[in-house]
């Protein structure tokens, strides 16, 4: 049945209603009324013309004539009629959240990094392997592109300094399109790049577009020049181009980064009694308001099968790596719920010839700011997660409030705990050298507790 396009929206005419739940199909005629408004959103287009509509708890099947719609579009449709056949006219199309939009698009190719950082180790290991793990041929670009992306990362030693700590931050890839961002000339009132290559050598998420760039030149085999020569521009991320989601670099309290390097030198403890593979959950990306776990042992995250090496799982787990930083980026943006700052960040850190990944969590305290006099300093707050040898999968929370620091260390292995506490007297002497008065340093058995979380963006709604 086609309907004329009267001049105030199109009419969409309902043959026919399938209910999902306990409704009956004459719910429309019973609960409708003519003048309503609804929210539907596409499911399908099974045909030409015909589109499927959630709107409630029911599934129907809308005669669109010539009107282009696309599944997961949200719909704005008044009640037209109810007679023999409800006709809905369409008001609009309902805008969607960028930001969701986005969260929805990046989470199911998001990948852990230790797949990336085990696959790159290989691609750097000389001395011969076993046949399932042997490198594919691979051009020299790749090659190369990967083992300066190991040789950039941060070392324990560099990272261990207040300095080195806020560079390795800052280059973590959560703030590269802050870099890649144009400022404007107060004299000239003109926008130009002030982006310098060395800023974007070791940043680990520039180097990781490189590294896709050139897998998938490889794995097409073609190399086009430019777009090796300036990955960033396919991308999005050209110096020249605005970025639209760029993060403002952490203004954290010196104070708060040297009490953090502090605490990362008294969590590289001697080695004690083996330790088993952590229990703790199993590669999530961080999310906003709860703290970070330790990263999975890979055997947890590739289910005790041989990882296998190839070019196309080399790029899936490239691009998954690429696919995680952006997912931390997004959630990193500001919300409108969530007013204070917050940064999630994943830290790759070489260790001899290991990588070691620590989840950070920076932000604001808002529960203890909920609860300070108006005039109170600002409560920072800093989350760690890390799994080292010798010590297995912890985690630790930093607070700052003005020049008074705390810092809990938390495990679930219960052996832990006294080798721990036998170095807190060592963390005490850093912090006080670095100015800072230490109200609380203690360690506890099990994680840290989870705070309320604020209200959080939502990636899918059950509700139409």
């Amino acid at each position: 049945m086609v309907m004329n396009t009267p001049p105030t929206g199109p009419m969409l005419p309902l043959p026919a209603a399938t209910p999902t739940t306990s409704v009956t199909r004459s719910e429309p005629q019973a609960t409708w009324r003519v003048g309503q408004v609804l929210a539907a959103m596409v499911v399908a287009n099974p045909q030409p013309g015909v589109a499927d509509l959630r709107i409630g708890s029911l599934l129907v099947k809308a005669q669109t004539g010539g009107l282009p719609l696309s599944p997961g579009q949200t719909l704005r449709l008044e009640v037209a009629s109810l007679k023999e056949m409800p006709v809905l006219k369409l008001l609009g199309l309902m805008q969607q959240n960028p930001l969701q939009q986005a969260l929805r698009d990046v989470l199911p190719r998001q990948q852990p990094l230790p797949l990336l950082f085990t696959a790159l180790a290989r691609l750097a290991t000389p001395t011969p392997m076993p046949t399932a793990q042997r490198t594919p041929n691979l051009s020299p670009e790749i090659v190369r592109l990967a083992q300066e992306l190991l040789a950039k990362l941060p070392d324990t030693a560099r990272a261990s300094t207040g300095d080195g700590l806020r560079q390795a931050i800052r280059d973590s890839g959560l703030f590269l399109e802050s870099k890649l961002a144009p400022s404007t000339s107060s004299t000239a009132q003109a926008q130009t790049p002030t982006t310098k290559p060395a800023e974007l050598a070791s940043d680990f998420k520039a180097n990781l577009l490189r590294l896709v760039q050139a897998i998938r030149d490889n794995a097409a085999n073609s190399a086009p020049a430019a777009a090796r020569a300036n990955p960033l521009s396919s991308a999005g991320l050209s110096a020249g181009a605005p970025a639209t989601s760029a993060l403002p670099t952490p203004p954290l309290p010196t104070a708060l980064t040297t009490a953090l390097a502090a605490a990362t030198v008294a969590a590289r403890l001697p080695a004690s009694a083996a330790i088993g593979p952590g229990t703790l959950d199993p590669g999530a990306p961080l999310q906003r308001g709860l703290p970070p776990l330790p990263p999975v042992p890979l055997a947890q995250l590739v289910k005790g099968q041989e990882l296998a090496f190839s070019l196309n799982e080399l790029q899936r787990f490239a691009e998954g790596a690429l696919a995680r930083v952006q997912l931390h980026q997004l959630s990193s943006l500001p919300q409108e719920r969530a007013p204070l700052p917050e940064w999630l960040i994943e830290l790759p850190i070489r260790r001899d010839n290991e990588t070691d990944i620590w989840s950070l969590r920076i932000g604001r305290d808002a529960e203890r700011e909920r609860d300070a006099p108006v005039d109170a300093d600002p409560v920072w707050s800093v989350m760690l997660a890390f799994d080292l040898p010798g010590i297995g999968p912890m985690q630790s929370r930093i607070t700052l409030r003005g020049d008074r620091v705390t810092a809990q260390f938390f495990s679930r292995t219960q052996g832990v705990l006294p080798l721990v506490a036998e170095h807190l007297p060592l963390l005490q002497a850093r912090l006080q050298q670095a100015g800072l008065r230490v109200e609380e340093l203690t360690c506890h058995h099990g994680e840290i507790p989870k705070p309320k979380p604020p209200p959080q963006t939502r990636i899918l709604d059950e509700h139409a």
